[in-house]
């Protein structure tokens, strides 16, 4: 259910269930409100930018119509990729929804998934708290191969080993060259 149906029933707030976000214990819920407000306003700008850019774009492509013998692959693409970023845009505004206030997400820190952190000894290592006290400010991954595994086992999750791997590839790769979180990493 999606709130423009949640208005559209009149459904009143109290008989909504919030929904629950698993962290460990070692990461704080404002922590994780803050990173997660960062990405919607970071998103909602980047795909608000190109789906403006798209939405010109196709206009201007569609006279390649015309030309029977050549398919319209720039304004097809152009339309695919305006399709993307808008439905991007709904994420970052269900997400706001979300994070407006403190009623539809409900933090529960997992003590499990801690277990799984402590049994890789570099993840160990970063979770020690004066290590996490002295490093606030530096960016540091803590998943490994071996978390993921861990993780992925525990919950049953198999289906997103990969991308998960993906990921931690693509945020060390990021931290090793110094790029920031909106830089694209190849």
């Amino acid at each position: 259910m999606v709130q423009s149906q949640i208005d559209h029933l009149k459904i009143p707030q109290n008989q909504l269930k919030p929904i629950p976000l698993y962290h460990p214990t070692f990461q704080h819920s404002n922590s994780i409100i803050d990173q997660l407000k960062l990405f919607k306003d970071d998103s909602y700008a980047k795909h608000m930018k190109y789906a403006i850019l798209c939405g010109i774009g196709v206009p201007i492509s569609l006279p390649l119509a015309i030309i029977p013998l050549v398919p319209n692959v720039p304004g097809l693409y152009l339309a695919y990729r305006f399709y993307c970023n808008v439905k991007l845009l709904m994420g970052a505004k269900h997400l706001d929804y979300l994070l407006q206030d403190d009623q539809h997400l409900l933090f529960k820190p997992q003590g499990k998934i801690d277990a799984i952190y402590r049994l890789d000894n570099f993840a160990n290592e970063l979770l020690d708290q004066s290590e996490v006290s002295k490093n606030f400010d530096e960016e540091k991954v803590l998943v490994t191969e071996d978390i993921i595994e861990g993780l992925v086992n525990h919950f049953h999750l198999h289906h997103l080993k990969s991308e998960l791997i993906k990921a931690m590839n693509q945020e060390s790769k990021r931290i090793n060259q110094n790029l920031k979180v909106n830089d694209i990493v190849e």
